[in-house]
Parts: structure tokens; sequence; C-alpha cells
């Protein structure tokens, strides 16, 4: 991930259609992350949030928003 904040995640949480939130208790960090509109039927893009609880041990405090594109589906098995 190349993250000054964390060098790896333990993810729990719940999906809704494509769209999903999870928290990784240790690291004190939640994520939402919504299915962005597709342009091509093969599109897996994804707008998210994050944010680091104030009391985190790494980037307290820290929040964002950005784009990811996963590929393929994290949802095909």
């Amino acid at each position: 991930m190349h993250s000054p904040c964390i060098g790896s995640l333990m993810l729990s949480g719940r999906a809704v259609g494509d769209a999903f939130s999870v928290t990784d208790a240790a690291n004190k960090v939640r994520l939402l992350a919504l299915p962005t509109e597709p342009t091509l039927p093969t599109d897996n893009s994804f707008a998210f949030s994050y944010k680091f609880e104030p009391t985190a041990a790494s980037c307290a405090g820290d929040f964002g928003r950005g784009m990811v594109t996963i590929d393929p589906s994290p949802f095909d098995y």
C-alpha cells in the first residue's frame, strides 16, 4: 500500500450491494466505499472515504477521499 500510516489492515464490516463499510479496530481506521457509475461494463471503480480515529497510533485524526479501480471485481468468485 505504501502508506506512511499503516502497513496492513485486518478489516471487518458489511456490504450492501456493491457498497461496503469496513473498520480496522487495531489501526483505528474506518473506510466507506461506494461504486461509481461505470463508463464500461467492465469498470469496477469505487469512491472511498477514510478516517483515522483521534486516538490512532499512526496518522491520528487523518481523513480523506479518493478513487480506486479494482480489476477484476472483488465480488466475482
